[in-house]
């Protein structure tokens, strides 16, 4: 059989861990809601086309449509989904690049 101690003792530990839980969540309404990423929308695909060296040279991820390209044996890849990668920041494997 259990022991009325024991209830008190269990009591007091359960309001003691809901004092120190309500301490750490500070006052009602603080909690701030989740961090919400802001991604900007894709530009528009590129069309398959024949493209000048002048407007490759654009598709560098800073005008103002925010277009990135790549050139690899003379057909144009549309990569402004991955511009942390290929951007012009680089990234974690950006290395010596060859720019027009």
């Amino acid at each position: 059989m259990i022991a009325t101690a024991d209830i008190y003792w269990a009591c007091a530990i359960i309001f003691i861990f809901f004092l120190i839980k309500k301490f750490f969540e500070g006052p009602p309404g603080a909690r701030q809601p989740p961090i919400a990423t802001t991604r900007r929308a894709p530009p528009a695909p590129i069309v398959p086309r024949a493209f000048t060296m002048d407007e490759i040279k654009t598709m560098n991820g800073k005008g103002e449509e925010k277009r990135l390209a790549i050139v690899i044996k003379g057909k144009v890849y549309d990569v402004s989904r991955a511009s942390s990668m290929y951007g012009p920041s680089g990234g974690p494997n950006s290395g010596p690049r060859k720019t027009i």
